[in-house]
Formats: C-alpha cells, sequence, structure tokens
C-alpha cells in the first residue's frame, strides 16, 4: 500500500516531545534508579569500564549495555545520560512506528497512541531494554512493508539480541504479508498467492531467526541469567493481567463498541437464559484458572502486583476481574471485527498470544510489542480522540506515581 498523499507529522513531534518531557521530569525527580535500573546501570559502567559483566549477572544478552556502555564511554556511565541514550532509541522507536504507520495507510495519529501508552512511555526514558528492542523491531517492519528484505532481516534479529522473547516477533513480517498487503489480481487465486507471500517473507526471515536462535543456545539459553526467575513457563495470571491490562487501555473502544450494539444485538440476546448461563460459566472457568505461582508476582512493592495479589486474597476481586476480561474480551472482539485489516489482527492477536504465553513472570512491559502492532493495524475512527484523551489520563496517573514512589524496592509495574 502507497503511502498517503498528506502525512501529517504533528503526532511524531507531539509523541516526541512527550518523551522528552518524560525524559526532563525523571532527571529533575528521579535522580536515583528506580527498579530494575541500578542493575543495567552496573553492567553499563562495566562495560564503559573496559570489562564484561560476569557470566550470569544479567538475566539477558548484554546488547543494549555493551551499545550504551561503548557510547559513554569517553564521558562515563552516568544515570541521566544512559536514560538520554535511552531516550533516543525510544525516539527512533516512534520514528520507526510512524514510517510503518505511514507505509500501511494508518491513521497518523497511531505513533500519538504510543507514545501515550502506560505501558511505552515509562520505559521511554528508562534505563531498561525495551527501547532498543522496540526500536530494531519496529524499525525491521517498517523495511519489510517497504519492500527492503535485507534491512528489514538485519533489524528483526538485532531486536532479538535487545530481548530474547522478540524472536517470536521475527516471523511479524510473515503474518502481513500473508494478511495485510492488498489482495492480488483477479488472474491469481487468492489462497495461491497468499501461499506465494508467505513463502518470499519466509526466506528472508526464518535464517535470521534459526541465526538467533544459535545465539541463545551458545549462550545457554534463552534465559541466560536471573537464577530461573526468567524461565520459560506457563502462569494462567498472563490471561488475567493481560485481559485487564488491554481492557483498561483499550476502554473507550470496547464500551463504545457494546454501547452501539446494546440495543439492537446484545440486550436481546442476554434476554437468553442460555446465554447468560454461558457468560457466568466463562467467568468462572477464568477465576478457578487464576494462580499467582510466580515468587516475584508476590512482592507488594510492585504496582503490577497488586491486582493479583488481591485476587489471592480475594474471591470476589477474582471474579470481579474475570468478568472484566470478559466484558473487555466481548467488546473488543466487536470493534475489531468491523475493521478493515480484521484478518491481520485475528492473526496478530494469534501470535501475540504465543508470545506471552510462555513468559512465566506476569510483567504488563511484556505486553508492548502487541500493543504497537495491533495500534499501528488498528484503525480507531470517530473514537480516536477519545481514545487519546483516555490514554493520556492513564499516563498521568502512572508518570505521577512513578515519580512519587519508583525506587529500587518500589518499583514502577
Amino acid at each position: 500500500m502507497s503511502p498517503p498523499a498528506r502525512f501529517a507529522s504533528g503526532p511524531l513531534w507531539a509523541a516526541i516531545a512527550v518523551v522528552l518531557v518524560w525524559l526532563a521530569l525523571l532527571i529533575a525527580f528521579k535522580p536515583a534508579p528506580i527498579a530494575d535500573e541500578r542493575l543495567h546501570m552496573e553492567a553499563i559502567g562495566q562495560i564503559a569500564a573496559g570489562q564484561m559483566p560476569p557470566a550470569g549477572q544479567l538475566g539477558m544478552l548484554p546488547a543494549y549495555h555493551t551499545l550504551l556502555g561503548v557510547l559513554l564511554q569517553p564521558i562515563g556511565a552516568s544515570l541521566n545520560a544512559a536514560r538520554a541514550l535511552t531516550a533516543l532509541l525510544a525516539i527512533g522507536a516512534l520514528i520507526a512506528t510512524h514510517l510503518a504507520a505511514r507505509s500501511i495507510g494508518a491513521a497518523n495519529t497511531t505513533v500519538l497512541h504510543v507514545a501515550l501508552s502506560p505501558l511505552f512511555l515509562p520505559f521511554a526514558a528508562m534505563v531498561y531494554t525495551e527501547a532498543a528492542g522496540l526500536l530494531c523491531l519496529m524499525a525491521g517492519f517498517a523495511f519489510h512493508v517497504r519492500g527492503h528484505r535485507l534491512p528489514a532481516a538485519i533489524s528483526l534479529a538485532a531486536a532479538c539480541l535487545f530481548r530474547q522473547s522478540l524472536v517470536v516477533w521475527v516471523v511479524i513480517g510473515i503474518v502481513w504479508d500473508a494478511f495485510g498487503r492488498p489482495e492480488p489480481p483477479e488472474s491469481e487465486p487468492q489462497a495461491e498467492a497468499r501461499l506465494r507471500k508467505i513463502r518470499g517473507a519466509a526466506a528472508w526471515l526464518v535464517p535470521p531467526m534459526l541465526a538467533v536462535i544459535a545465539v541463545y543456545y551458545a549462550a545457554g539459553g534463552i534465559e541466560v541469567g536471573g537464577g530461573g526467575m526468567n524461565r520459560v513457563g506457563l502462569n494462567p495470571a498472563q490471561i488475567h493481567t493481560a485481559g485487564a491490562v488491554f481492557g483498561l487501555l483499550w476502554l473507550p473502544i470496547w464500551v463504545e463498541a457494546l454501547m452501539r450494539d446494546w440495543r439492537s444485538d446484545i440486550q436481546p440476546k442476554l434476554m437468553r437464559p442460555a446465554v447468560v448461563t454461558a457468560l457466568i460459566a466463562i467467568v468462572a472457568i477464568i477465576a478457578m484458572l487464576f494462580s499467582n505461582p510466580h515468587p516475584w508476582n508476590n512482592a507488594s512493592d510492585y504496582l503490577r502486583n497488586h491486582l493479583l495479589t488481591a485476587m489471592m486474597r480475594s474471591s470476589a476481586v477474582c471474579a470481579a476481574v474475570s468478568a472484566l476480561v470478559v466484558a473487555a474480551m466481548l467488546g473488543l472482539h466487536r470493534a475489531l471485527r468491523r475493521q478493515p485489516q480484521v484478518r491481520l489482527i485475528a492473526a496478530t492477536c494469534v501470535l501475540s498470544c504465543i508470545y506471552i504465553a510462555p513468559h512465566w513472570l506476569v510483567d504488563p512491559r511484556y505486553f508492548l510489542p502487541p500493543l504497537l502492532f495491533l495500534t499501528v493495524f488498528f484503525r480507531p475512527g470517530r473514537i480516536d480522540k477519545v481514545q487519546l484523551i483516555w490514554s493520556g489520563l492513564l499516563c498521568t496517573c502512572l508518570a505521577t506515581y512513578v515519580l512519587s514512589h519508583g525506587g529500587f524496592s518500589a518499583g514502577i509495574w
């Protein structure tokens, strides 16, 4: 799809301003490391001093730390300098997102939706690996949709060196080619055209994925440190956390979808006992599936754990969260099925589930890649401004929390 003739750059500049303001607030009000910033700064400082971190010190490959350590070597590895470089990486991720959105004809406010997301903004200027990984991931996707296959493969492989779990998202190019590109001419059967596009994308994207997996194997596995706490494992609480997080982030979208269909479709269906019984049964099943097995998710210092510990203490809270998840998913399903790229969004949702499922630790920042791609593919329409205002309010609340409570023991999420 060719870029639209006019694609306003105002939202991009606004998104960049949001990151710069957040960087300034962190420098002004949080001079000490927040949460894992201290651990990352230790590794960056060691590399800047010419010494690699010992094996097992980090729960990831030291690509991000090496990048910042080398860049900061001439001036010294200070926290604020590392935050500034991370903010530059986040701005690069926003630019890549903007270019990708432009290439596929998405709304020009897409990049601002990303910048104002409470999942994205905290890590846009903090010493975490997310910004570097997302920059390479979105740059790789932008290259791919523009037909630059080699830079796309290199960028997507680089993303996996910053965040191991991003290896799942290397195939996003295949998903786009299969479901997102314009339909083939009538002379070519649709199934054959889709298979041809999948084969073409896989020829470029599967080799870097295999190469990255080989690097992981050589480094000792996908978890290169962390004492087993970052290992691959299923955690049922991902269902409740992901549902609650996306339900909160996209509340205007799914509420509007439910309200639009309320009188014509939803209300008549709720008059049927079988439908009500089925909904109650689904809520009950989701509630019964809940457990919180990861030790780190029981620490009360982290905001992300408050909901999980409350669900452990109270069956009423667990039932309420499960009901919220069901309502949000039903509303989002109604909103998404009206989208012009419904098959692409559905395939991205499946890929998101595959990506989230192996994470044993529940941490909302792991939802960032699904959030970015679903935001790029979704067309908000008339709810666009309302969603932006809602995201801004949530972002302001979380930023206030981080600035007032964030510390090494208090965490952010």
